[in-house]
């Protein structure tokens, strides 16, 4: 034949000796020809993540009657991505936007799956100026493994009237 093939997940679970799980792994492939030839061992590393983003989001600075009433004077928000693939893809967006219209902010990531969007990304998400009142900022992460985290709610009150 020409010499291609395809490991399904059953055939890895076979050589593998049990269930594939969410992680990294080295396969070891050697070919034998018809004259019991060996091929060199050629590895191939890869990395199972079955399940979507996770994402973790709060205020910089919750500056309401407790710090955790999300109210602030100070719009800066920041987060972590928790996934096993490297994230591709990151978007916002305010309020009833529709998840095709969210702002990629893929810029905004760090490589350990932090981010942090200030004020001024806010308002380019937003698209005006943010003025004292209630925002529902959704956001959306995608992976490598292009599984799209379920979009995560994030409110926050911006208080610009002083005491």
């Amino acid at each position: 034949e020409d010499g291609t093939f395809e490991l399904d997940q059953q055939l890895l679970e076979d050589v593998l000796g049990g269930t594939l799980i969410d992680g990294n792994y080295t396969l070891k492939l050697q070919v034998t020809d018809s004259d019991n030839n060996l091929s060199e061992i050629v590895e191939f590393e890869f990395t199972l993540d079955s399940q979507a983003s996770d994402i973790l989001v709060e205020l910089v600075n919750d500056t309401g009657t407790d710090d955790s009433d999300g109210i602030t004077s100070e719009p800066t928000i920041i987060g972590t991505i928790n996934t096993a693939s490297e994230v591709v893809s990151f978007k916002a967006g305010f309020n009833d936007t529709p998840v095709e219209d969210f702002v990629d902010v893929t810029a905004a990531l760090s490589e350990d799956g932090t981010f942090e969007l200030d004020q001024q990304l806010l308002e380019d998400i937003l698209g005006e100026t943010l003025t004292y009142g209630t925002y529902l900022l959704n956001l959306q992460g995608t992976g490598s493994n292009d599984f799209a985290s379920e979009i995560v709610e994030f409110e926050f009150t911006l208080d610009t009237i002083a005491p």
